[in-house]
Parts: structure tokens; sequence; C-alpha cells
């Protein structure tokens, strides 16, 4: 279930993202989402692909995660913890063909691109420019359509590396779930409340988080 798209038909002003003064709207959130999935698109990436989001926790994050599901891809949170050589080892690992990069994360992915030969696309969330990457402002420019919606795949899906206690991290695939039966459990656990405001005070790469900012 698309519940950006719901949520943009049943209440299209009423605001869904707020990071300090900037807000997005539902109807906003839904546009950005869509041009940002249909350029990934148009860039090459596929259906079940993977898409690494290594930024601190912004409504680009949010969106580059949520743009990727609607290109029928997966997202692949980074820890903002790993060291350079961390970093590279889950970026050959995961077998991402494209990167959303922001903040001081820029450094680290300029530092171990040129060993990440499989990752064909680098996207810069923020203003910043570098030669090796395209920005995201050149995909929102673009206005493209993001591809038919696949039911197989869903719009929840992740892949999450574990920590690594017993040797490398490993990702983990979490298949997309329902959303309609995800918000039940947590509202029968008394977590969520309609209308309610959830504060992500976690980096979005930790589970919790990423989920309550994806439901919530």
């Amino acid at each position: 279930m698309d519940f950006v798209s719901l949520h943009a038909q049943s209440k299209p002003d009423a605001v869904a993202q707020i990071e300090e003064r900037r807000r997005l709207t539902w109807r906003e959130l839904l546009s950005r989402r869509n041009r940002v999935a249909g350029a990934l698109a148009k860039l090459g990436v596929g259906r079940g692909e993977h898409v690494i989001v290594y930024a601190p926790n912004s409504l680009e994050c949010l969106l580059a995660s949520a743009a990727t599901r609607a290109a029928n891809a997966v997202p692949v949170p980074m820890n903002h913890r790993l060291v350079a050589e961390e970093v590279g080892y889950i970026l050959e690992n995961s077998d991402a063909v494209a990167a959303f990069v922001d903040g001081p994360y820029v450094a680290i992915a300029d530092e171990v691109r040129h060993r990440a030969g499989k990752i064909r696309h680098w996207i810069l969330l923020s203003g910043e420019r570098r030669s090796w990457a395209t920005s995201l402002d050149e995909l929102l420019e673009q206005d493209a359509e993001p591809p038919p919606a696949d039911p197989a795949q869903g719009l929840g899906g992740s892949m999450i590396y574990t920590g690594g206690t017993t040797g490398r991290p490993k990702g983990a695939l979490r298949a997309a779930s329902d959303v309609q039966v995800t918000l039940a459990y947590m509202r029968a656990l008394d977590m969520i409340h309609d209308p309610q405001v959830h504060l992500a005070a976690g980096p979005l790469y930790h589970s919790a988080p990423g989920s309550f900012a994806l439901f919530s």
C-alpha cells in the first residue's frame, strides 16, 4: 500500500514532514518522491536493486529512501559510525548500484568510491557538488514519472546491516510489510495515536527510528 499517495489524496495540504523551519505537505512529498523515483528509473535502477542511503537525518534522507522504494528498488541505510574501510566493504557487499550521500559522509564516499565498482551512480543530497556525482536537484528537475508499482516488491522493504559481532556485518533483507497490519500492531501496543507527531530522535539508519518515520 502506498500510504504517501493515499495521504496526498485525502489531505494534500496537511504537513507531512518537518525539519527545523522546513515543512513539506503530503502533496509536495508525493511530487518530490515520484520525480526522484522516476529519475532513478531513467538512470537504470531496476526492480529489486539495492541503493545505499548514507546521510544524516534530514528531509532529503527520508526522500532518498522513499523514492528508492517507489522505484521498486531496496534502500540500504549506512551506519554513520563506520570508518572508510567498513563503508567500502558494505558498498561492495550490498551489491548496491547507486548511493545517496550527504553531509560529512561525502568525503568518505570520495575516499572509497574507486573501490566500489558496483556503484553506477552517486547522488549528493545537499548543495555540495562533485565531478563524480549527480545532485538531488538534477533528479528533481527532470520531472520524471515513477515506474508502475510492483505489488510483489511493496514499498516498505529494506536491507539493514547487522552489527558484525561474529565477523563482517551481514545484510539482512527485509521484505515489505503490509502498512495497515503494521499500523494496527503499533496502535494495539499504544505506540501511535491519531492525530500525532513523531519525532525522529535517533539516526534513521537504525531499525526503530527508520520504521517509526516510515509508518507513523
